[in-house]
């Protein structure tokens, strides 16, 4: 840009950032509490924003108007000169750099008003949400190792990132588009997004610099938002907002329309064959892509209506018949398959008909062979075999998928309680071989919790843990129980004291101290304070103690 352009843009950016800084506390303020549930309507935040922009750009004509031309021709002779359009933008830099400093290293900062000052006090590589985003990009090049071509398919970040993810944060984005974008289309279609995107501003930019200055400010407002946005995007994700995608690739488009068009001769197709060939496959694209559109949105209408029915009817084939057409317009939709499996375990328990039974089955497990991250439906097919009694299935469903929820404290929880009632059935029906593996798979992922436990400990000091982690009574209880009961009394003992707490009134801890007394004793060693005050708490356990430790398993 000549000098004059340049200090018009300098001058908009200081009038912007003024308005923005005045109204920044005011806006802030009412999205808190909006978001805290304190007011019902936002309305007075965008007046705020509104306002200030119709202000700042009642001044930005009234500058363009009156004072752009005076500054054009007073900085003609600054033109002329050589280089002389590098002299703002490297004093720029410069400026910048001094300005950050003093606003980062003094107390210049609280000048600010809002909590500008506070957040720009914060700004470090040590804060929460820089620590978490890294954590966030680690664990999507995990992602990327297993899935390196073509990627894992769109949307599969927030379907698969709680098996790569590195602490139990809840992040159904990866807070970074390239990152995400490599998750999804790996390096093939990244190298070709990439490609595409660097072929475009390489033309605009030598478009640029070739055409006439009229020409320049006809698309120079594109290229503007394209590369602001994408900056951006390399550290957030705004770009899975629909309406901000949409936002630069017409950018995009604004910058092609921008470039020099020549026809080459190596084609040998004429320009309008080629046009039409364009035209056709994007038009039956688009046809294509409406009907697949319309057909989802009826699916989820359909299934939105069910579950609705749920709540008004009790007229089963009334409930079943929209979510069946969801189905069918959607086939294995998770959200109609899981409303369809609510009603169908409805109709078992009140009839107690095998009907409704088998096709709850066939329903989940043929779609989780579609959708075999989707964690509601373990759920839901987990809920239903118990309904049955079928526990051994219940198991396999949460041993097989225990890696993909590495971080779930209930899952683990619920997989530690199935292997010891497993086990202590098979001991009942003296099966020592099938009471082993249960035992063992138990201590196995009681022993992942506590590694997860300890790994989380390792975090820096910054950073969020994100979801409680963590051994709960009720897996202590469960190992040590199995523990002892393959003769391990000792590792038994050190399992249940560590997670018996001070109310020893409490029926939870009265079970933790009986059986790690009775450990004890096993082991033939004793805790006599924590023995009497038990029995001071309750006689009747002095005899269960006894008994409990002469048992043999």
């Amino acid at each position: 840009m000549k000098p004059a352009k340049q200090l018009l843009w300098i001058l908009y950016c200081i009038i912007a950032g003024l308005g923005t800084l005045l109204i920044a506390k005011p806006v802030t303020d009412l999205g808190q509490q909006f978001h805290n549930g304190q007011i019902n309507d936002p309305a007075k935040g965008w007046f705020y924003v509104l306002a200030a922009s119709v202000i700042i750009a009642v001044i930005a004509c009234l500058i363009q108007r009156y004072v752009a031309s005076a500054l054009e021709r007073g900085t003609n002779k600054w033109a002329s000169k050589k280089l002389g359009n590098l002299w703002l933008p490297v004093g720029s830099v410069v400026a910048v750099v001094v300005i950050v400093a003093l606003f980062l290293g003094t107390n210049l900062k609280h000048v600010l008003p809002g909590n500008i000052g506070e957040r720009l006090e914060n700004i470090n590589l040590q804060q929460h949400s820089v620590l978490e985003r890294f954590t966030f990009y680690k664990d999507a090049v995990k992602v990327l190792k297993d899935y390196p071509v073509i990627g894992a398919g769109g949307g599969s970040w927030a379907s698969i990132y709680e098996k790569y993810q590195n602490n139990p944060y809840t992040s159904r984005q990866a807070h970074s588009f390239i990152m995400q974008y490599l998750v999804e289309v790996g390096i093939l279609g990244f190298v070709i997004m990439l490609g595409f995107m660097i072929f475009i501003f390489y033309k605009y930019i030598v478009g640029y610099i070739r055409s006439e200055e009229q020409k320049r400010d006809s698309y120079f407002i594109y290229f503007i938002i394209v590369l602001s946005i994408l900056i951006h995007s390399l550290m957030d994700f705004n770009m899975s907002y629909v309406f901000i995608g949409m936002l630069v690739f017409i950018g995009l488009g604004g910058m092609a329309a921008a470039m020099d068009n020549h026809s080459t001769e190596r084609v040998k197709l004429k320009a309008s064959s080629m046009r039409g060939v364009f035209s056709t496959v994007m038009v039956l694209g688009s046809i294509a892509l409406i009907f697949i559109s319309i057909q989802y949105i009826q699916a989820n209408n359909a299934a939105v209506k069910g579950q609705n029915l749920m709540s008004t009817s009790n007229n089963y084939q009334e409930i079943k018949a929209p979510l069946d057409q969801a189905l069918k317009k959607r086939g294995n939709y998770p959200y109609a398959v899981l409303n369809m499996s609510t009603l169908l375990q409805a109709g078992y328990q009140q009839t107690n008909e095998d009907a409704f039974y088998n096709e709850e089955d066939n329903l989940l497990t043929q779609a989780l062979k579609k959708e075999p991250f989707d964690k509601n439906m373990y759920a839901q097919l987990i809920s239903h075999y118990k309904l049955k009694g079928e526990t051994d299935k219940a198991y396999e469903v949460l041993k097989d998928n225990a890696e993909r929820y590495a971080w779930d404290m209930n899952w683990y929880e619920e997989l530690i309680t199935q292997s010891f009632q497993l086990g202590y059935k098979a001991l009942g029906a003296q099966d020592a071989v099938l009471k082993e593996h249960y035992f063992k798979s138990g201590l196995e992922a009681y022993q992942h919790v506590v590694d997860g436990v300890e790994h989380l400990k390792t975090l820096p000091k910054g950073q969020m843990q994100g979801n409680p982690f963590e051994v709960t009574q009720t897996m202590s209880l469960n190992a040590g129980k199995m523990q002892y009961m393959l003769g391990q009394p000792e590792a038994a003992a050190t399992i249940l004291k560590a997670s018996i707490k001070e109310d020893l009134g409490d029926p939870t801890n009265q079970e933790l101290a009986r059986w790690y007394l009775a450990a004890l004793k096993k082991a033939g060693q004793s805790d006599q304070a924590m023995y009497d005050q038990l029995i001071g708490k309750d006689p009747s356990m002095k005899d269960q103690i006894s008994q409990l430790a002469e048992m043999n398993f």
